[in-house]
């Protein structure tokens, strides 16, 4: 690559010059020309000193104009297609910058100095790309999280996550070494920002800004208070920890006792109120503060499929099963229709392990011989239950669907799980969502996907759980039926789904 691709010489006058020729008045232009301009300096592999000294001069520019964008977007929010591509193409710009100072941390002919300062960078905008996707409930982006592992083992491996970057941005004084932005990074994750409004979301960086340095990381899986994990060779964010499985040799575990004591400290002020204020601290405990607390109860009896592929295979049985049987009450006496029903089982008075045994005629009830029993346990609040079993695989992040008889059913999501005892009985942390769950067949212009949960209101479809796929918000979709949806935003994923707000 040349330097005449560029709109200026690699000088901090030339960039100046061309710096003042972008617009306040029209910002999505300007962001589009930093863009390119940036795109073109990550191909550079040949003048790294002076592309380095050039991205640094566009750092204040860049956050300049994003932030115009957030404001403009927040205070008059716009729903047409124009304003997402506007939201998008600011993620873009920090991802592209971002990536741009990763591609430095190759180069090993930059000064010590340079090099940490290059690896600081390129962390705190993956931090403000990773906000404001989150903001704008955008799906993240899994290779910055793959960047920063790689950043952070290439400081460690070099001793510099503890030395103080010297720089002249106003932004990011408030973490002067890696490690300090890391553990920032880190505490924003955790929050789960998605589940949070947008005036949530920056208020929730903020308080990472001021407790990260709170957050106690360590090198290896040891027998502390830890409540997340990170495996900084891949690109996962951080996930929680239970205690049914082993951590693997790289995996940096995450322990945030002290943050969650200082933000319960008369020291700590926010924002946020109360009720949100609890929900952190339950979610920066990696839940344990729930599943550790279980209220004594008469436990019940339930029955539980765990797996989106398998929830929506048994909720399509069901939804068959319906269409029948109304259709057969049309013509067969409601008397002979009772009469197909079963008496309780002694599996749903007494036991929680002997199989029950259904009559032939129990239709309803033969749906139900692939889900586990199980005791359900309450807990401190309404929207969680623990479901108690053994010999049960399930994990963190999975989508769990309590199953009747009577053909209704409720779908949660797995917050914990945990070992209670050497007999090897797990409890399991639901969290319960509002609405009746529907399976769904959805295409989009691009795809056909059988495995979507809806949940159905009164008022229509709210949420979609669909598995891991990153669709843009405002993506069209369609059902078998002939419905049309539109995905509002991005508000919860793991490993083994994505949830969707949609608009009809």
């Amino acid at each position: 690559m040349t330097t005449s691709k560029l709109p200026f010489e690699l000088s901090p006058d030339a960039i100046s010059s061309w710096l003042h020729t972008l617009t306040e008045k029209n910002s999505a232009n300007s962001a589009v020309k930093l863009n390119n301009a940036i795109k073109l300096l990550r191909k550079n592999k040949t003048d790294t000193d002076r592309v380095l000294a050039a991205l640094i001069q566009l750092i204040p520019a860049i956050l300049h104009i994003c932030n115009n964008i957030e404001l403009s977007f927040i205070q008059t929010p716009d729903k047409d297609r124009s304003t997402q591509k506007v939201i998008k193409l600011c993620i873009q710009l920090l991802r592209n910058t971002s990536l741009a100072f990763c591609n430095l941390s190759n180069d090993q002919n930059l000064s010590d100095d340079d090099y940490n300062l290059a690896l600081y960078l390129a962390i705190q905008i993956i931090g403000d790309s990773q906000r404001m996707s989150a903001k704008f409930h955008e799906p993240p982006s899994s290779t910055l999280w793959g960047e920063t592992g790689k950043l952070y083992n290439l400081a460690l491996k070099s001793n510099a996550t503890q030395k103080q970057i010297n720089h002249k941005i106003k932004s990011f004084k408030n973490q002067l070494t890696i490690d300090s932005v890391i553990k920032r990074n880190l505490v924003f994750s955790i929050s789960a920002p998605y589940r949070y409004s947008a005036s949530q979301v920056d208020e929730l960086f903020s308080i990472a800004n001021l407790v990260a340095e709170k957050l106690s990381l360590n090198p290896a899986y040891a027998a502390t208070n830890n409540s997340f994990q990170w495996d900084s060779l891949t690109e996962n964010a951080p996930y929680p920890i239970d205690n049914t499985t082993q951590s693997k040799q790289f995996t940096i575990t995450i322990n945030t006792q002290d943050l969650i004591v200082f933000m319960q400290s008369k020291d700590f002020t926010s924002k946020l109120d109360s009720q949100t204020i609890n929900q952190l601290y339950d979610q920066l405990s990696g839940y344990q503060s729930i599943i550790n607390n279980p209220i004594p109860s008469p436990p019940t009896i339930s029955r539980l499929i765990v797996g989106l592929g398998k929830i929506t295979e048994h909720l399509l049985k069901v939804d068959k099963l319906k269409k029948i049987q109304q259709f057969s009450s049309q013509s067969i006496p409601e008397q002979a229709i009772e009469n197909m029903a079963l008496e309780p089982m002694p599996f749903e008075k007494n036991s929680l392990h002997n199989t029950p045994r259904a009559r032939p005629s129990n239709t309803n009830m033969s749906l139900l011989e692939n889900a586990k029993p199980v005791k359900t346990i309450q807990v401190k609040y309404d929207n969680y239950i623990t479901a108690e079993t053994n010999d049960f695989e399930c994990a963190i992040g999975d989508l769990a669907l309590f199953c009747s008889s009577n053909l209704t059913h409720k779908l949660g999501i797995i917050r914990q799980v945990r070992i209670t005892n050497a007999t090897g009985t797990i409890h399991i942390l639901i969290e319960k969502t509002e609405g009746n769950p529907v399976p769904l067949t959805l295409s989009s212009s691009s795809s056909t996907d059988n495995q979507t949960v809806g949940l159905q209101h009164a008022t229509g479809l709210s949420d979609l759980f669909m598995p891991v796929v990153k669709l843009p918000n405002g993506t069209q979709l369609s059902s078998s039926s002939g419905q049309k949806f539109s995905l509002k935003a991005l508000t919860d994923f793991s490993p083994f789904f994505t949830r969707y707000q949609i608009e009809s």
